[in-house]
């Protein structure tokens, strides 16, 4: 009897861990926004497109034109990018773009220390496309759902 109690306590622990993380990895989502140039035909992308643009394995945009992705430098929007949509590490990041630098096979995104250089670059820029917190200001830039 205290034995099924205490797996039961473990089930509801485990449960309820997994509630919070689900629950965490929305919120970090939600204050997250992908941005792109006006010109960018597409309303929304999906996690795995986004992944596959910003590790370069995605460099045109359905019609034709060269895709320009944009990342921050560092900080928590940049931090919060990797581990959302990336799915990587800032290490296991900077990592991959030398394996590629290094083979000749690609170039990283252009890098901006803060994020109104992102939205003044996408905004500039044809093809572009980065990643911002939703409380930076990004006025004629065209916000893309990320689904």
């Amino acid at each position: 009897m205290i034995r099924e109690a205490r797996v039961e306590k473990t089930i509801l622990f485990v449960c309820t861990v997994l509630v919070s993380l689900c629950i965490s990895a929305q919120t970090v989502r939600a204050d997250l926004i992908v941005i792109a140039n006006e010109d960018v035909a597409v309303s929304g992308l999906d996690r795995e497109t986004l992944q596959a643009i910003f590790l370069g394995k995605k460099s045109q945009w359905e019609d034709g034109h060269r895709i320009a992705p944009v990342n921050l430098q560092r900080g928590p929007t940049h931090l919060r990018f990797l581990q959302v949509i990336v799915r990587r590490t800032p290490a296991q990041y900077r990592s991959f773009w030398k394996r590629v630098i290094f083979t000749g096979t690609g170039m990283p995104p252009k890098c901006f220390a803060a994020e109104k250089e992102i939205v003044e670059f996408v905004r500039s820029s044809r093809g572009a496309v980065g990643y911002i917190d939703a409380s930076t200001p990004h006025e004629d830039v065209k916000v893309l759902s990320i689904q």
